[in-house]
């Protein structure tokens, strides 16, 4: 459950950090183009994120087979969170794309927090 709880933040937190934070970029002006934004940025994270949450629930699996810390745990976790999110967002968008530096940000910072949240399942 772990993992599937990181990742639901991410999917439903990072679009809300990203309108927050970078609303500039974004050009949303009105709470009806952000519900919208919202709305495209869930539906489409969805299948996108998928083979993220399958490699964070396997890195999961790997780190709570071994002798690892609580802590440790959530520290690789947060850093294969990181990863995945900035290769996720260069692999849709590369460099060209205005939200290629803000969106892995907003998503990385929701996904770390859900990591440091959430109790980690040891069973």
């Amino acid at each position: 459950m772990y993992p599937l709880k990181i990742w639901l933040m991410g999917l439903f937190l990072g679009p809300i950090l990203l309108y927050t934070f970078f609303n500039q970029a974004l050009m949303v002006n009105s709470f009806s183009e952000f519900i919208g934004f919202y709305f495209l940025f869930v539906v489409f994270g969805i299948p996108l994120s998928t083979p993220f949450f399958i490699i964070l629930r396997w890195w999961y699996k790997f780190l709570i087979n071994d002798i690892w810390k609580t802590l440790a745990i959530k520290i690789f976790c947060s850093l294969a969170c990181i990863v995945c999110s900035y290769v996720l967002f260069n692999v849709l968008g590369g460099s060209s794309n205005p939200l290629s530096d803000f969106a892995p940000l907003s998503y990385s910072v929701a996904l770390i927090f859900g990591c440091f949240i959430f109790r980690v399942d040891r069973t």
